[in-house]
């Protein structure tokens, strides 16, 4: 699962970084642009071994420096209460590099795909803290007027902390700001 996980965020850099030849952009993804986006998350996470399941709600600020027409590079930060099996709970927060494509063909709906890697660290209601890393990788799209947009996205989610591997899919609804 991890190796393919790994493979097909590959392939998405590899297809970020060589867009379409002749391919129209609008000024929000051309280079130089900055993409600042904060989102609200709702997901359902299931673990390793176990047909429980948990229910995630996070706030998912981010921002997008486009460095060529449509790939952006930049940092997501997840901060999220996680109500367990039972009735214990955990916050965590997860932050690292992601990157983007957007097939900008000038219209005000913008399809993208997106991958990502990121430190990951939890607190349960011991205060210990257990840390670990996430890979992310989905898409969506964002719904575009002039320098405001709103996103709606829907990511695969893979968490590894303390050797235990959770699988999430997310669901993200949200606003963005462009800078251009």
């Amino acid at each position: 699962m991890k190796s393919s996980t790994v493979s097909l965020l590959a392939l998405l850099l590899l297809f970020a970084v060589t867009p379409a030849q002749g391919q129209t952009h609008s000024d929000a993804t051309r280079e130089g642009a900055v993409l600042l986006a904060g989102g609200f998350a709702f997901s359902s996470q299931g673990y390793e071994h176990s047909d429980d399941r948990s229910t995630i709600v996070s706030i998912v600020p981010s921002v997008l420096a486009f460095v060529s027409p449509g790939f952006g590079l930049g940092a997501d930060v997840s901060l999220s209460y996680i109500e367990l099996v039972g009735s214990s709970s955990q916050t965590a927060i997860a932050i690292g590099p992601k990157a983007a494509y957007f097939f900008d063909s000038g219209s005000s709906t913008i399809p993208f795909l997106g991958a990502g890697a990121g430190y990951l660290s939890s607190f349960r209601g011991s205060g210990r803290a257990y840390t670990g890393y996430r890979l992310k990788i989905g898409g969506g799209l964002m719904l575009r007027k002039d320098h405001l947009g709103c996103i709606i996205e829907a990511d695969y989610v893979l968490d590894t902390v303390e050797d235990v591997s959770s699988n999430t899919i997310m669901l993200t609804l949200g606003f963005a700001g462009l800078l251009y």
